[in-house]
């Protein structure tokens, strides 16, 4: 692996995520990579200059990348590839992206959450009080 780390404009990864094929995917602040560890092969993906945030893999094995802060773009993911959707533009700072056990993808924000529709249109919802977000996480049941 020491490779990937020698190759990556940001040397400090970010998020390491496995998505439901067995690819290992990081995220550094302006590179995304997919790591195959059986293979040991590594794929770049996404180093356009710009700046991403939190990644996410969700039930269904696409990858959500907030980018620029303020978009979200999601990726059908397939043996270490991806391919991609128009991004969606979010009102303020994205921090994280999350999903329900209904299948809802949340976004949160500085100051509110979002959820995302079916016809890829955003709700948004202020958080009680003062509280704020600094990131919203799926935890799963591990599987026995």
């Amino acid at each position: 692996m020491s490779s990937i780390f020698e190759r990556l404009e940001d040397p400090f990864v970010k998020n390491l995520l496995f998505d439901y094929e067995g690819y290992l995917w990081m995220r550094s602040s302006h590179d995304i990579a997919s790591y195959d560890i059986g293979g040991d092969k590594i794929a770049f993906h996404l180093a356009d200059g710009g700046l991403y945030g939190h990644i996410f893999i969700d039930s269904k094995n696409r990858l959500w990348v907030i980018r620029n802060r303020s978009e979200v773009r999601q990726y059908a993911i397939r043996e270490g590839n991806r391919t991609g959707r128009e991004p969606l533009y979010l009102p303020g700072q994205c921090v994280s992206i999350s999903e329900d056990k209904e299948g809802r993808i949340w976004v949160t924000l500085a100051d509110r959450f979002a959820t995302l529709a079916a016809d890829g249109k955003f709700t948004y919802r202020y958080a009680p009080g003062s509280i704020s977000f600094s990131q919203l996480q799926t935890l799963r049941p591990s599987v026995q």
